[in-house]
């Protein structure tokens, strides 16, 4: 049988329990802060010289809601948007603004409890997390052009939704990656040249997640649904200041090395 006494030990080391882990939670929250306030302050600011011509980066915003809710990228349903990284910069002329991104939605379920008791919960699910990057060529584009990864249940080649049509290239393999839906079917062929449907390819398999692409206006638009933020720092490697310059410049890269093979392909551009 245990005693009063045996009852007030295990509530006391119950209590203690408790105590270290807040305490613990508080601590790894205070050193990721810290660690985001070192990177913020000594790193990205030689990273970005190193990569851009000029730069602003604002580690605590992101893009604003006239890029994320104005442009259709097709991604799934969301009721709240967060973010973090803001970067505005230019690169060989081109105009840039990215950041991490990540959307929420609220899913309802329904439970019955121990007693028969019937319970509504609503939750939030994260739809889509990684990065979206905007490329501004300050010239206007042939198409309107809207890529992303393949899902079950997609529309079938040919339908038109929302004054999209649905086609298809002569590249298997990018058919079978990809919907593909433009306002005119006959100018998207201007963008999805061979050589461009097999960089698309490429670096959508460098990309670590789902792509989606959008080419409208001046603008190309790019959002990757990689689970992850891009400049974040895992404890471990703090301790090696070249492992993460090493990663956060393979970041910028995959941005910069789409930018310089759009800004050889002169047919996406509208002739005047």
């Amino acid at each position: 049988m245990t005693s009063v006494s045996d009852s007030g030990i295990y509530l006391v080391v119950d209590i203690v329990g408790i105590i270290a882990l807040f305490a613990g939670l508080i601590y790894r929250k205070r050193a990721r802060i810290r660690i985001k306030a070192l990177v913020s302050e000594n790193i990205m600011p030689v990273i970005l010289d190193s990569v851009f011509e000029s730069w602003e980066y604002k580690p605590k915003d992101r893009l604003p809601d006239s890029i994320v809710k104005k442009v259709d990228l097709e991604i799934p349903h969301y009721v709240k948007i967060k973010g973090s990284d803001y970067i505005k910069a230019v690169y060989k002329g081109i105009h840039i603004e990215m950041s991490d991104i990540e959307f929420i939605d609220e899913r309802t379920e329904t439970y019955t409890d121990s007693k028969g008791e019937t319970h509504i919960e609503t939750r939030d699910v994260t739809v889509f997390k990684g990065s979206w990057v905007v490329c501004d060529f300050k010239k206007e584009l042939s198409a309107d052009l809207l890529l992303r990864q393949k899902k079950a249940g997609d529309k079938v080649l040919g339908k038109v939704i929302k004054g999209k049509h649905i086609v298809e290239t002569e590249s298997e393999a990018f058919n079978k990656k990809f919907v593909i839906k433009t306002d005119d079917p006959h100018t998207a062929f201007y963008v999805l040249t061979p050589h461009m449907m097999e960089y698309i390819i490429s670096m959508d398999e460098k990309a670590g997640g789902e792509v989606h692409m959008r080419f409208c206006g001046s603008k190309v638009h790019l959002a990757v649904n990689s689970g992850r933020d891009a400049f974040e720092v895992k404890g471990r490697d703090i301790k090696d200041i070249e492992i993460i310059k090493e990663k956060f410049t393979a970041d910028l890269k995959y941005v910069t090395d789409l930018i310089d093979e759009l800004r050889l392909c002169k047919d996406i551009y509208k002739s005047n």
